[in-house]
C-alpha cells in the first residue's frame, strides 16, 4: 500500500506541474524513473527457503518460511518487516519479538546492489542525466549564440555592437575568450577609423580659414575647438570602455537677455519685461516728460483708458493682430494728444510709448506659468538632444540595433565617468507665443579637464513658428542645439543628401570613401585628385546630418513629436 500511495501522490505532483512547459522533461524523466523502479526494484518480500519448517496450525500441518517484507523506498533492514509464509493458506503475517529471535534470519535482497537500490538511483540518475543534456544543449546554444552575436557585430562593425557584445560575454557564464580578444581588437580599429575621420575634419575646416575673412576665421577655429573636444571625448569613452556623453551637465538658472546695447542676465522673463518697462519709462522721462510735463507713461496709457489686462487676454483669445491694432490704436490717440504738439521728434516718442504698451501688454500675459512649463521641458530635453546631436558626427552608430545615434547616449542605467562639464544657458529670442510661452535659444560652454573649450550660442528660426506653443521646447532646443554644432560654412552635397534619404546602408558606402580618404591623410598619402569626392562629401556630412535631423523632428507632427523620445508632458497649462 505504501509503493501505491506513494505512486499516486508522485503522479498527482506531477500532473500539477504538467501545465508547465519548462518542466515537461522533468515530468517525463520522472514517470520513467517510477515506472521502471516498479519493474525492476527491489521485490517485495523475500523468503528463506533454509527457514522452512513444519508447524501445527489449528489442528492442521503446515510448514512456514521465515522472511522479510521490504520497503521499496528504503530497501534496508531498519525499514523492513519480518514475516513468515504459511504455505497451506498462501498468507504472510507479521512475526512477533520471540519469533524474529527464534528465526535469527540475515537480511539480504536479492539481485545485487543495483537492483536493490534501483527505486533511489533511478530518480536521481534521470534527472542528472537531463541536467547534463541540458547543460550540454546550453553550452551548444551558448557558444553559437555568442558566434552569431559576434557575426553580427562584426556585420555592423560598430563601437555600440562590439560593446553590446562584450557586455553580453562578461555577463555569461561560458566566455570564449577568443571571441572577446577579437571583439576588443575590431573595436579598437573602429575607434582608431573615428580619430582619424575627426582628424581629417580638422585637417579640412583648418583648410578653410586659410581663405576666409577675419569673422569666418573666428568662427571656423572655434569649430576647429569642437572636433578637438569630440576627438577627445571619443578617446576617453575608449580609454574607458563606455557609451555616453562624458560631460556633466550643468543648466543656467539665470536667462540671459539683450536690453539696450548690453546683454544681462534675469531670473525670468518677468523680470526681463519689468527692467525693459522701467528702462523705456526712464527714456521717455528724460527726453519728454521733463521739458513739457506730460507725464508717465503709465499715466498716459490709463488716461487712454487703454487696458492691457483686456488686449492681453484678446491677444491669447486670437493672435498678434490684436497687439497691432492696440499699439497703432494708442499711437493714433498719441498724435492726436494736444499735450504732445509741442514734443520734439514725435516719431521717437510715439516709438518709445509704443514700445512700452506692447511691453506692458506682454507682461499681462500669463508669462511665468508659460516660463515655468518651457524650462521643465528644457530640463527634461536638453541632454538627450545634446548627444543625439553630437553623435551625427559619428553616423555608423545610427544602424545599430534600433537605429539610434547613439555612441554618446548612455544605457539606462549605465555610470559614465566624466571627461568635463557643459554649462548651457537659455537665452530669449526676443520673441513668444501670443499665451505667453517665451521662445529661447541656448548658449553651450563646454570645459574639458585638459583645458579644451568651446562655447556657442545656437539659433532660431526667423519667422514664428506656427506649431502649438507645448511644442515650443523641443522645437527651438532642436534648432539650437543643431545650429550651434553645424559648421560655419555650410557645404551642400548632392550624394550625401540623397544617401540620408535612403537610409544608413547608402550612407554607409560615403562613410567608407571618407574613411579611406582620412587613412591616406593620416599616413600624408592624400592626393586630391584620387580623393577629390569623398573630400566634398567629408566637408559637407556633418552639416547635411545636423540639418536632416533637426527636419525630421520640425517637420514631425504633434503625435509623432509626443512619440519620438516621449519628452513632451501632456499637461495643458
Amino acid at each position: 500500500m505504501l509503493k501505491i500511495a506513494v505512486i499516486v501522490a508522485l503522479f498527482g505532483f506531477l500532473i500539477a506541474l504538467y501545465a508547465a512547459r519548462r518542466y515537461k522533461m522533468w515530468i517525463f524523466s520522472a514517470l520513467l524513473a517510477v515506472l521502471l523502479g516498479m519493474m525492476y526494484g527491489p521485490p517485495r518480500y523475500v523468503l528463506f527457503s533454509d527457514t522452512t519448517r513444519p508447524v501445527q496450525y489449528q489442528g492442521a500441518n503446515d510448514w512456514v518460511t521465515y522472511g522479510w517484507q521490504i520497503n521499496p523506498l528504503f530497501p534496508n533492514e531498519k525499514y523492513a518487516t519480518a514475516i513468515k509464509f504459511r504455505h497451506n493458506s498462501k498468507s504472510y503475517s507479521q512475526l512477533n519479538p520471540n519469533e524474529v529471535r527464534q528465526a535469527a534470519m540475515p537480511f539480504g535482497v536479492p539481485r545485487g546492489p543495483l537492483s536493490t537500490y534501483l527505486w533511489w538511483l533511478l530518480v536521481p540518475f534521470w534527472l542528472a542525466f537531463n541536467l547534463s543534456l541540458m547543460g550540454l544543449r546550453r553550452l551548444y546554444r551558448s557558444l553559437r549564440g555568442y558566434r552569431q552575436a559576434y557575426s553580427t557585430a562584426c556585420m555592423q562593425d560598430t563601437i555600440n555592437a562590439y560593446q553590446h557584445f562584450i557586455q553580453q560575454h562578461n555577463r555569461g557564464l561560458l566566455r570564449p575568450w577568443r571571441l572577446l580578444k577579437a571583439a576588443q581588437t575590431r573595436q579598437h580599429a573602429v575607434y582608431q577609423k573615428y580619430a582619424d575621420r575627426l582628424t581629417f575634419l580638422q585637417h579640412l575646416n583648418s583648410r578653410r580659414a586659410e581663405h576666409s575673412d577675419p569673422n569666418e576665421r573666428r568662427e571656423i577655429h572655434r569649430y576647429g575647438a569642437l572636433l578637438n573636444s569630440i576627438w577627445e571625448m571619443v578617446a576617453w569613452n575608449q580609454s574607458q570602455q563606455q557609451l555616453g556623453l562624458p560631460l556633466q551637465l550643468q543648466i543656467i538658472s539665470e536667462i540671459r537677455c539683450t536690453i539696450g546695447n548690453g546683454v544681462i542676465d534675469y531670473p525670468s522673463i518677468s523680470d526681463y519685461l519689468k527692467a525693459s518697462l522701467s528702462r523705456q519709462e526712464r527714456s521717455w522721462l528724460e527726453q519728454y516728460a521733463a521739458t513739457s510735463g506730460i507725464g508717465s507713461l503709465d499715466s498716459l496709457v490709463k488716461r487712454h483708458d487703454i487696458s492691457t489686462q483686456q488686449y492681453a487676454k484678446a491677444l491669447m483669445a486670437k493672435d498678434w493682430s490684436e497687439l497691432t491694432t492696440c499699439v497703432a490704436d494708442f499711437r493714433a490717440r498719441l498724435k492726436a494728444d494736444p499735450s504732445l504738439q509741442s514734443c520734439e521728434n514725435i516719431d521717437n516718442a510715439l516709438d518709445i510709448a509704443g514700445h512700452y504698451l506692447r511691453l506692458a501688454v506682454l507682461s499681462a500675459l500669463p508669462v511665468d506659468t508659460r516660463e515655468q512649463y518651457y524650462r521643465r521641458q528644457h530640463k527634461r530635453i536638453i541632454a538627450r538632444l545634446f548627444s543625439e546631436a553630437l553623435s551625427r558626427f559619428l553616423p555608423d552608430e545610427f544602424s545599430h540595433i534600433n537605429g539610434n545615434p547613439n555612441f554618446f547616449i548612455s544605457p539606462a542605467g549605465a555610470t559614465i565617468s566624466k571627461l568635463g562639464s557643459l554649462k548651457v544657458q537659455l537665452v530669449f529670442a526676443g520673441s513668444m507665443y501670443n499665451d505667453g510661452t517665451p521662445r529661447f535659444t541656448n548658449q553651450f560652454e563646454l570645459q574639458l579637464d585638459s583645458g579644451a573649450e568651446w562655447t556657442m550660442s545656437g539659433q532660431l528660426l526667423s519667422e514664428q513658428t506656427k506649431s502649438s506653443s507645448d511644442q515650443a521646447p523641443l522645437r527651438d532646443t532642436t534648432m539650437s542645439v543643431t545650429s550651434a554644432l553645424k559648421p560655419p560654412i555650410r557645404r551642400v552635397n548632392a550624394r550625401v543628401t540623397g544617401a540620408l534619404k535612403q537610409g544608413p546602408e547608402a550612407l554607409k558606402v560615403i562613410l567608407q570613401e571618407i574613411d579611406e580618404a582620412a587613412k591616406a591623410f593620416v599616413k600624408d598619402e592624400l592626393k586630391e585628385e584620387l580623393f577629390g569626392d569623398a573630400i566634398n562629401a567629408a566637408e559637407a556630412f556633418v552639416s547635411e546630418q545636423l540639418e536632416f535631423f533637426s527636419e525630421s523632428i520640425l517637420n514631425a507632427s504633434a503625435s509623432a513629436l509626443d512619440g519620438l523620445f516621449g519628452l513632451l508632458d501632456e499637461e495643458n497649462t
